[in-house]
């Protein structure tokens, strides 16, 4: 900040040196065309060189008026920065209060909080003594709490079990039963089926019986009878 605006003065110094050069040139050339008007042209100054003069003197008046105007400027801008280094010295300044009045706040306190310490230490080992208990306390009371939970957990583990095991034993007695019918059934279709091959067997017997008697008789005969075609 510091810096800026002492590059604004010196600029504005510059400006100022400017300004007045200028000045003094239009001053000059002024002098000299009121000395060649009054003199009639008496050195032999042309209209020409009158004329060169005067737009000289109308380019000397509008860089004048460019300078000074770029002098307005810089000064609106000089007083600008103050302004602003003004409002920041403010600032500072609220702040350095603010900070000398949070210091005496933060003494206050720290002078507070030793007279309470030193008040406290004195009932310190009756309140650790209050605050263990109350703590042993609380934790005990916390874990009756878990172990109930606990219990009814496994209560309920428990119920649940014995009705798994009520539905287990039902089954396997329902088993058992399905298992006595299917042997009976078994046993019964065995009988029949030996009944039946016993059966059977005796009629394949008895066939074959009477088969081998005719096929003897049968033999029987023709042998009779190639003996007697023989004899």
């Amino acid at each position: 900040m510091k810096k800026r605006l002492r590059e604004a003065e010196e600029e504005q110094y510059r400006a100022e040196e400017d300004s007045a050069s200028l000045r003094a040139q239009l001053n000059t050339l002024q002098q000299q065309v009121m000395s060649n008007s009054y003199s009639g042209y008496a050195v032999g100054t042309s209209s020409e060189q009158t004329l060169a003069m005067e737009k000289e003197i109308q380019d000397l008046q509008a860089q004048l008026k460019q300078e000074s105007l770029l002098r307005q400027q810089e000064q609106q801008k000089l007083a600008e920065e103050s302004l602003l280094r003004q409002q920041d010295q403010q600032r500072l300044a609220e702040e350095q209060s603010r900070t000398t009045s949070l210091a005496v706040e933060k003494r206050e306190m720290e002078e507070k909080i030793a007279a309470l310490t030193k008040k406290s230490s004195e009932e310190a080992s009756e309140f650790a003594a209050r605050k263990a208990f109350s703590m042993d306390r609380e934790k005990l009371e916390n874990q009756l709490h878990d172990m109930a939970l606990m219990v009814e957990r496994l209560e309920g583990s428990r119920q649940k079990l014995l009705m798994e095991i009520d539905s287990q034993s039902l089954e396997i007695e329902n088993l058992f039963e399905e298992n006595s019918v299917l042997s009976t059934s078994y046993q019964e279709a065995m009988s029949v089926t030996m009944e039946w091959e016993n059966q059977v067997c005796c009629s394949y017997s008895v066939c074959a019986w009477s088969m081998l008697k005719i096929f003897v008789t049968k033999s029987a005969s023709c042998l009779l009878t190639s003996s007697k075609l023989a004899g």
